[in-house]
């Protein structure tokens, strides 16, 4: 028989309820998964009208947070050439309001 000692911060025990939350919440670390996630892996358009493409997922390494990393195509004085940038999985499938219309931050265009 194999226990596993699970050591929790007051944050993370705030979210955790019952047992099944507990394994539910531990083993949503394992698997990074960008379909589980709703993300494509692809080419997107910006809101702004620049043009990236989402190249996987990953955690933050203190928070546990997940982040999409996705690379701007192209070349910018602001940016660079083909930057690489991380957001935060929420923030990058919130929508945002251009002009009073509420638009994706990011709209999905092509693999």
């Amino acid at each position: 028989m194999f226990f596993y000692v699970i050591i929790l911060n007051k944050k993370h025990t705030n979210k955790l309820r019952n047992y099944a939350n507990l394994y539910k919440y531990y083993f949503s670390y394992i698997s990074m998964n960008p379909e589980e996630e709703g993300i494509k892996l692809g080419k997107y358009r910006h809101f702004k009208g620049d043009i990236c493409e989402v190249i996987g997922l990953a955690r933050h390494s203190e928070t546990l947070e997940k982040l999409v990393i996705y690379k701007h195509l192209g070349e910018s004085e602001k940016y660079g050439k083909d930057a690489i940038w991380v957001r935060p999985l929420n923030m990058f499938k919130s929508k945002k309001y251009v002009d009073g219309k509420e638009v994706q931050r990011f709209e999905y265009i092509k693999e």
